[in-house]
């Protein structure tokens, strides 16, 4: 475990969100494409669900698939719908060229194909709800 110290106020970032219209949806999608795994999928006190996925392997950092209405656009559903596709995961992965291929096989939409930069070889993808996403290949 590790311990704050009073120069550091936080240990690690356990969970990040990603705003989707449909958690079903956004739940098949990321386990059954991505590959990515269920975590949790509790009812919340209020109404709605708390569904939390992650990386395989990958225990202290967990995505949460997040309505719209959580969101801070308040009760305007407008502003609500307008967060939806304004959210980037990066992924990292041992081989990017069958990854990108990979997610074309399975109907990914690529945006960007695979490209060098200094930090490693990376490309982008959408998800079906208009978040683009990254994967890198570090380099050797």
């Amino acid at each position: 475990m590790v311990t704050n110290t009073p120069d550091q106020l936080f240990t690690h970032i356990d969970l990040i969100s990603i705003i989707v219209p449909d958690q079903d949806e956004a739940l098949e999608w990321f386990t059954e494409t991505l590959d990515f795994e269920l975590r949790q999928d509790n009812p919340m006190p209020e109404g709605g669900r708390w569904v939390m996925i992650g990386v395989p392997g990958q225990e202290n950092l967990n995505v949460v698939l997040q309505p719209p209405e959580w969101g801070p656009g308040g009760d305007d559903p407008e502003d609500r719908a307008a967060l939806i596709g304004t959210d980037m995961l990066t992924m990292h992965t041992n081989d990017i060229e069958s990854t990108v291929a990979t997610l074309r096989e399975r109907g990914v939409n690529i945006t960007s194909e695979p490209a060098e930069v200094p930090w490693g070889t990376y490309a982008l993808f959408e998800d079906p709800f208009g978040n683009t996403h990254q994967v890198i290949e570090p380099p050797a």
